[in-house]
């Protein structure tokens, strides 16, 4: 359900807000709240017609205006009597009208976009430990939740959801919070939530080429997001990755580049690296650091360099940006360990399309004297031919690979994505297939010895919901107890 509660005694004209709109009915109309579901308007509501995937608000327009809507903001002609005002996007609308009742926060404040193809919380997690570190307090947001600065709640940015995001925005603001950081994938942005939203900084860290029809594309995304950057605002792109540096070299936004390969802004290299720790070598803008993380591999070191660049570009210390990156030691979901005194590694990923998987296993690549076991899940979310590079992907960096389904995303097509993924395999009869996510993981875990790696991907994690993550976790913990009782049981007795 998507409403506001009028954030001041103070009403708002919708010819301020959407000048563009075209008034049937009336002139103009006053609001002090507004709600995208008919269930939620009271007395003197705006309603706002939005169409989103399960559900087409223009439809409950009789509903609204019985409960009390005092005006429509719609794609349509509605059969009310209740004043209306076209648009040519409601969820466009949805945005400013948001931004309007909670006070234009980001108009106030800094705010950092950081748009990823797949994984914004450990960027967006680095990005805001070096500002608040640097005495700044910071609004966090990603796909596992928000913090406004004082509490911490589920994601607020999932598409449709821009009241909730503009209001975190506020809240944010009226906590104190100078700085926001905004973790963004291109569905978020093409489903128009964050347009009213105004960026200092926008981020490109890793983003794929486009996909083709019914999936939302990643320069169209980067490119909406550049139109809503403050006129001194600034692009940091990611220099390694050629649509990042296509986007970069096609605008005359001013941006700061950041690599581990060729030259950069922002450079790095990995000198030393162990599984639970690596050494980044970091030449920033005048200065230079050695960097030691614990969490490890290419990509967080590519998010090193992207926090180091948003920092130096603030101000910040070069000393403060490397102390805070290195306190942040432990990642939810971007492998993430799992210790319970095994004789094996355990690690849980967020990736699970062919390009972050082959990422994740890259990591382990020198870093591990046993063999890397692999868990896979198929996905609503790719397609034919991506699940067959995934499967290929996970043959070649893996010595054994499990497969299953993805127990939220496929309903009743289970054994589709795993077909689908096998056919990526050279030989697959070597793969083992447990459809069942929770056997899959147990099956992974059974099959180790000591010294291997077992690499779970396809985790998802929010809080205050069951997920992947917390099955993934429970099935693990419980898998251990067992273990660890077993081997109790083993040992001679005293007597």
């Amino acid at each position: 359900m998507l409403s506001t509660q009028p954030l001041s005694r103070v009403g708002l004209q919708l010819s301020d807000v959407l000048p563009q709109a075209r008034p049937l009915g009336a002139g103009d109309a006053s609001f002090q709240a507004c709600s995208t579901h008919a269930d939620s308007v009271r007395p003197g509501d705006l309603f706002i017609a939005v169409d989103l995937s399960d559900h087409d608000g223009h439809h409950d327009a009789l509903l609204a205006e019985r409960r009390g809507a005092s005006a429509f903001v719609t794609e349509r002609v509605l059969p009310v009597r209740t004043p209306q005002f076209l648009v040519d996007d409601s969820r466009s609308a949805l945005a400013h009208i948001g931004h309007a009742l909670a006070g234009h926060p980001s108009r106030q404040m800094q705010v950092v976009g950081v748009l990823d193809g797949i994984h914004t919380v450990t960027p967006t997690v680095l990005i805001s430990a070096a500002l608040e570190r640097s005495g700044f307090t910071t609004g966090l947001a990603n796909e596992l939740g928000a913090c406004d600065g004082y509490e911490t709640t589920a994601a607020v940015t999932p598409v449709g959801s821009a009241l909730s995001f503009a209001r975190w925005l506020a809240e944010s603001q009226a906590n104190q919070a100078t700085h926001a950081v905004v973790g963004i994938t291109p569905s978020v942005v093409v489903s128009r939530s964050m347009e009213a939203t105004h960026f200092s900084h926008i981020v490109l860290t890793g983003l794929r080429p486009d996909r083709g029809i019914g999936y939302a594309s990643p320069r169209r995304a980067a490119e909406m997001l550049l139109s809503q950057l403050d006129p001194h605002g600034l692009l940091i792109y990611n220099r390694d990755d050629l649509l990042c540096r296509e986007i970069a070299q096609n605008t005359s936004v001013p941006s700061v580049s950041f690599g581990l390969h060729g030259e950069a802004d922002v450079r790095g290299e990995i000198v030393e690296k162990h599984r639970g720790e690596q050494t980044l070598l970091v030449e920033g803008i005048g200065d230079f650091a050695a960097l030691r993380t614990r969490p490890f591999g290419g990509r967080h070191a590519s998010f090193c360099l992207a926090a180091s660049a948003v920092g130096l570009t603030l101000g910040i210390e070069f000393s403060q940006i490397c102390s805070a990156i290195e306190r942040v030691d432990r990642l939810p979901l971007a492998l993430e360990p799992v210790c319970g005194g095994q004789s094996f590694g355990i690690y849980l990923d967020s990736a699970w399309d062919p390009w972050s998987v082959r990422q994740c296993i890259k990591s382990f690549q020198g870093t591990t004297s046993g063999r890397l076991i692999t868990v896979t899940a198929g996905s609503a979310q790719l397609s034919v031919q991506e699940h067959a590079v995934l499967g290929r992907t996970v043959e070649v960096g893996s010595h054994l690979q499990v497969l299953c389904a993805d127990p939220q995303n496929e309903p009743g097509g289970r054994l589709k994505s795993i077909h689908q993924i096998l056919d990526g395999f050279q030989d697959p009869s070597t793969a083992a297939v447990c459809p069942d996510r929770s056997k899959a993981v147990e099956y992974a875990l059974n099959s180790a010895r000591p010294d291997d790696v077992v690499l779970i991907t396809g985790c998802r994690g929010e809080i205050g919901k069951q997920t992947t993550r917390k099955t993934d976790r429970h099935i693990i913990d419980q898998w251990l107890k067992r273990d660890l009782s077993q081997s109790a049981a083993s040992l001679p007795s005293n007597s």
